[in-house]
């Protein structure tokens, strides 16, 4: 059974141009892991300080495996830097 996630988070003041940089840099590396089968991120146009990012994997296992690529922990050990607050990753079940 694929996972389905959503990611929220918001730029701290000042930091939205960092933040966004930081993210793009992180989609094409998502991308070509085998487990994702999709990596979408979105800012919102109403309020660009919210990002969004959606994302499918083929396993929870694959979902992990990202979680621990040196990318995403370099993205993550800046979160107290760049995100105001904590990332908010919820899981969704496709019907």
């Amino acid at each position: 059974m694929s996972l389905s996630n959503a990611a929220f988070l918001r730029a701290r003041p000042g930091k939205r141009d960092k933040v966004s940089e930081a993210l793009r840099l992180l989609m094409p590396l998502t991308r070509e892991e085998g487990g994702c089968l999709e990596y979408h991120i979105h800012q919102s146009t109403s309020d660009p300080d919210n990002f969004f990012i959606y994302e499918n994997w083929s396993s929870q296992a694959a979902f992990d495996f990202h979680m621990q690529t040196p990318y995403v922990r370099e993205f993550l050990s800046r979160q107290n830097e760049l995100v105001e607050g904590n990332i908010q990753i919820l899981p969704y079940e496709r019907y």
